[in-house]
């Protein structure tokens, strides 16, 4: 079930999120999307999707990239999310701590891009923070 946000992420200024992962049953992804990835439920794994997935994978518009170099997603885990629109930057953390920094696709800089949450199973429950 992906459930994003309704309010776009400004582009003439950076912008964060957090998300705690109150409890985790089954997987999740937490990023910014397009709104062509949120209303067609395309999930993490689309062109115009930027996300962490559990457990230690990101996606890079629909590329995924493994990583075993930090705690994989689980419960208690807070993910921050950053966007840096004159960049072209999306930095996501992991517990106060800078994981990984994405590029957007140039095709992607001039769309509304969208913070998101992607659940696999409903006994999960995360908090916007």
């Amino acid at each position: 079930c992906v459930l994003g946000a309704e309010k776009k992420l400004p582009k003439d200024k950076n912008s964060k999120f957090e998300v705690k992962i109150d409890y985790l049953h089954g997987s999740v992804a937490i990023g910014v999307a397009t709104n062509d990835v949120l209303r067609n439920q395309n999930g993490f794994g689309a062109n115009g999707s930027y996300c962490l997935y559990s457990p230690n994978h990101i996606y890079e518009n629909g590329t995924q990239k493994s990583f075993m170099n930090y705690s994989n997603l689980a419960t208690e885990s807070i993910v921050g999310v950053l966007y840096i629109p004159k960049k072209g930057e999306i930095l996501f953390d992991l517990n106060g701590t800078h994981i990984y920094t994405v590029k957007v696709d140039p095709s992607h800089q001039n769309v509304d891009l969208y913070p998101f949450v992607n659940l696999s199973h409903n006994g999960s429950k995360l908090s916007f923070l």
